[in-house]
């Protein structure tokens, strides 16, 4: 089994800045893509070890495809909006309001809003997560706005 945290976090941390340095050669190289060419021969291994693993999950904020670092391993598949693994990838209605209920009104309080108005303001803000309906497990309102 393997679990990666923030799999992308090595260039989302330097993505868009130009940082640079000089390679072994004087050659400048962008930051950005050489972080993506470790991950790359990094994730690259998994392939090598298939028959082993039995369970590989990765988290992180960007699309796999938009990050071209998986090329020699098996393209993983994104279970990010799958209603089957909302509890592990996302915040159900009930979640968001039970854990969530207090910093929300704080942050209503602040910005002037109405509770109902920040809940639909932080729903916009992060358009992606779910909200599911416990009840009836119809998606709520993950539609772009």
């Amino acid at each position: 089994m393997v679990l990666i945290d923030e799999y992308d976090k090595p260039i989302l941390d330097v993505l868009d800045t130009e940082a640079c340095f000089y390679d072994d050669y004087g050659k400048q190289v962008l930051l950005e893509n050489h972080n993506r060419e470790i991950l790359k021969s990094f994730y690259s291994t998994f392939k090598g070890a298939d028959q082993y693993l039995r369970f590989v999950l990765l988290t992180g904020v960007t699309k796999f495809s938009q990050v071209s670092v998986f090329s020699g391993f098996n393209q993983p598949k994104d279970i990010s909006m799958d209603e089957r693994y909302e509890a592990l990838c996302g915040i159900t209605q009930n979640e968001l309001e039970a854990f969530f209920e207090e910093p929300t009104i704080q942050l209503a309080a602040k910005y002037q809003y109405t509770v109902k108005e920040m809940k639909e303001l932080l729903r916009r803000q992060y358009d992606g997560y779910h909200f599911w309906r416990e009840d009836d497990r119809h998606l709520q309102s993950v539609q772009h706005s």
